[in-house]
């Protein structure tokens, strides 16, 4: 309960401060500040414009889901972005799978702009690049799919390559008992972008 009023709380203070702005465009990321800038054009200025960035897919939006809970949870949300998304006046995706896999039958392709996800040249000051005897394929960010890294485990047992996994996902777990008995296989876990 105490997580939901703070969300409250984070969403009306948002509000609080878009209003007093008063924003001619505003340049949002992710369902719950959409839903706050959705309300505020709605209620208090019609002329302002969304543009709204999706740099990743949640996993409620595209993972089939299990528990009664979460399949309703789901649907909500899904619901809840669809609605919001009649509201907006362009949609960035940072992958154009976004779109296909979820926003091509909610948003036309005129309103969808392309715009890679490029990493801060900073976080990369003072890289130092290993040189590994063995080829290594890493694999970093959300993971799920886990039947496409089943897949690339077992061709990389082939060839006698390694694998590196790292970031938290929906078929993390799944992923990890797969890899356990396999020395070529490395499962980093979660982490922190701007330091790691």
């Amino acid at each position: 309960l105490n997580d939901h009023i703070h969300v409250m709380v984070r969403l009306i203070d948002a509000l609080k401060i878009i209003r007093k702005i008063k924003p001619k465009f505003l340049y949002i990321s992710k369902t719950d500040m959409l839903f706050v800038a959705v309300i505020y054009k709605k209620i208090f200025n019609r002329e302002t414009e969304l543009v709204y960035e999706v740099s990743d897919l949640h996993s409620l939006l595209i993972d089939k889901q299990k528990s009664i809970h979460k399949k309703l949870v789901s649907w909500l949300v899904i619901k809840l972005e669809k609605m919001l998304c009649k509201r907006i006046k362009l949609l960035v995706v940072t992958s154009e799978y976004f779109y296909r896999t979820f926003y091509k039958d909610i948003v036309d392709t005129g309103k969808m702009l392309f715009f890679p996800n490029t990493p801060d040249p900073k976080v990369f000051q003072g890289f130092k690049r290993n040189n590994n005897k063995t080829f290594t394929i890493g694999f970093i960010g959300a993971v799920r799919y886990a039947k496409q890294i089943e897949m690339l485990i077992d061709a990389a047992e082939i060839k006698g390559i390694n694998v590196f996994i790292a970031g938290k996902g929906i078929d993390s777990r799944r992923v990890e008992n797969y890899a356990k008995d396999r020395i070529f296989v490395k499962i980093y876990g979660e982490y922190q972008y701007e330091k790691e």
